[in-house]
């Protein structure tokens, strides 16, 4: 997928679940994420992905088939998602990092402790 209109303007875009370089629409919903692969060059040809546009500009509301869109709904929703990241790292390599620290910071508290009471 290389190609895509946007679902609420009708500007092209590099792909179809990318956000709209002129609205900023990104399809999140299952169904706006189903709806914009119908609306890429994956379901359909360039010809009548430009048709669509000119409609989509013109304010027309378009209609889409019910099983195409609950067929890639599903579709999508079964591939696995990459995780977040905060700050570049996962949750789950923040959480090693919390544990690291506080291994330090108690290892610290200890050696300090013990040299105290000697």
């Amino acid at each position: 997928m290389n190609h895509a209109i946007c679902l609420q303007c009708g500007t092209a875009k590099p792909g179809a679940l990318a956000a709209c370089p002129r609205c900023g629409f990104k399809p999140e919903v299952p169904d706006d994420r189903a709806k914009s692969v119908l609306l890429s060059d994956k379901c359909a040809p360039m010809a009548s992905l430009a048709k669509v546009a000119a409609r989509i500009q013109k304010g027309e509301k378009l209609k889409f088939d019910d099983a195409d869109v609950l067929k890639w709904s599903d579709l999508l929703e079964s591939l696995p998602r990459a995780p977040k990241k905060y700050m570049g790292l996962t949750t789950q390599r923040w959480i090693l990092v919390g544990i690291t620290l506080g291994g330090i910071v108690g290892m610290g508290v200890c050696a300090t402790s013990w040299m105290e009471f000697r």
